[in-house]
């Protein structure tokens, strides 16, 4: 990990930190109830007489309940019993020292989950209802898997149903041996502005349903797994359970040192509406970061790619699928305003470090460079090929373009497209090309909490 790498995560962990005093600030003020695994849940359940399960308090909480985990290890399973409203959520929320030792299962509505510390033990969103939940600042490691999103009707799932309006946020999530975070159906859930971390050998995401967001992350040291043949992504769909995933938005993220690990692996296996996924302003450095696409509509706008290891970055590929219905699927989509500098394995080599897929694909107004600004082997009619981009400074991580960078103003608008990695606008100047619109150097710095 870079020293720059390292203050990212610091400083999400700074923020992390100030937001759990934010929440005990809140739960001393408001709490309805206290849990022990010292207490007895015959006992009133207050501060100073607890009850001993989640469970407990899960069975007994009303909507605007909180309940409050003293410290300690919570060792029992729970299950929510109620719906919260939109005006008064129910929330389960840890003290400092709170560690959560079994799975929690959320199947209502309108439950809040914050600042527990899950250690060998995931959360899971189980049922058609488990709706409008927000489950922010916790820190979950050592987990097999640490999210589930799923429903609990026969496969394949039916995204309409759920869960749905669900908001990941702020979490830590390090050191899994499983999938980190699954949605595995549902729609309009948002994973947003989590830490993701140091595992070697499993996926960081898995993504079905339709209209998922996962923006503003950091994903960092993900490595594969050499004793097995199971590879490595940061996100990843199929359709061999059958299931949709459509509509899915991947924007903003920061891909950091995460070396032999693959950015994805989208296939559809016989599922027609695997499809319509946007991958724009992202930045991915020092890291693998192949994807291979075989799914329709796949487009990447306005990222930027810097010291990526692989052959080939996107790789638009079509293979046939044999069961019912027997088709040939193929990648297709649009590559516009990406920056793809100094990547490939090795980098001097002009075939390596771009993209492929033919006509497949719409690739133009990119900019591709080597070491030195060489060029490489690839023709846009309207690209940059070779030549240096102008970062302020790559080492540190900073992305922006000077003002004498040959990518200012060369893009082209892209409608839904309309701000950059760090959320400001791109409208009423020139499209510029990669993550960063540029502005003057006088305004504030690239930061990845958005």
């Amino acid at each position: 990990m870079t020293g720059a790498a390292v203050r990212l995560g610091k400083d999400f962990l700074k923020i992390l930190s100030i937001g759990l005093a934010c929440l005990a600030t809140v739960a001393a003020r408001g709490a309805d109830f206290y849990v022990s695994p010292s207490g007895s849940d015959s006992a009133p359940g207050s501060r100073l007489a607890p009850w001993r399960t989640i469970q407990k308090a899960w069975d007994t909480a009303l909507p605007g309940s909180t309940i409050i985990l003293l410290p300690g290890v919570y060792t029992n399973a729970a299950t929510t019993r109620r719906d919260g409203t939109s005006s008064a959520s129910i929330t389960l929320q840890g003290e400092p020292g709170a560690v959560v030792g079994k799975n929690l299962t959320l199947q209502n509505s309108h439950q809040r989950v914050a600042g527990l510390a899950f250690q060998r033990s995931k959360l899971i969103f189980l049922s058609t209802n488990a709706n409008w939940d927000v489950v922010e600042s916790n820190v979950f490691y050592n987990g097999k898997g640490c999210i589930g999103l799923n429903n609990d009707l026969p496969r394949p799932y039916s995204p309409v149903f759920g869960p749905a309006y669900d908001d990941i946020r702020f979490n830590v999530f390090s050191n899994a041996y499983g999938v980190h975070v699954v949605l595995n159906g549902g729609h309009h859930d948002v994973v947003e502005s989590n830490l993701f971390t140091s595992t070697t050998g499993w996926d960081a995401m898995r993504v079905w349903g339709f209209n998922q967001v996962i923006r503003g992350n950091i994903f960092t040291n993900f490595t594969s797994n050499l004793t097995n043949s199971q590879h490595t992504d940061i996100i990843q769909t199929f359709g061999k359970n059958g299931n949709e995933a459509s509509n899915i938005l991947f924007g903003q993220n920061w891909v950091l040192n995460c070396k032999g690990t693959q950015l994805g692996n989208l296939e559809q296996d016989g599922v027609a509406n695997i499809c319509d996924w946007t991958f724009q302003n992202n930045v991915i450095a020092n890291s693998h970061a192949q994807i291979n696409i075989y799914i329709p509509r796949c487009n990447f706008y306005n990222n930027t790619f810097w010291r990526c290891n692989a052959n080939l970055i996107l790789q638009y590929k079509s293979k046939p699928w044999r069961k019912s219905p027997k088709t040939v699927e193929t990648g297709t989509g649009n590559v516009l305003n990406n920056l793809f500098i100094d990547c490939g394995n090795p980098p001097a080599n002009p075939k390596y470090g771009r993209y492929s897929g033919g006509r497949r694909i719409w690739a133009d107004y990119n900019m591709l460079a080597g070491p030195g600004g060489s060029a490489k082997n690839i023709h846009e009619s309207h690209g940059i090929n070779g030549g240096n981009p102008r970062f302020v400074n790559p080492q540190a991580l900073d992305f922006r373009l000077l003002p004498n960078s040959p990518a200012r103003g060369r893009g082209i608008p892209i409608p839904g497209v309309t701000n950059d990695i760090t959320g400001a606008s791109r409208l009423g100047a020139p499209f510029g090309i990669g993550a960063f619109s540029y502005r003057p150097l006088s305004g504030p710095t690239f930061n990845t909490n958005h």
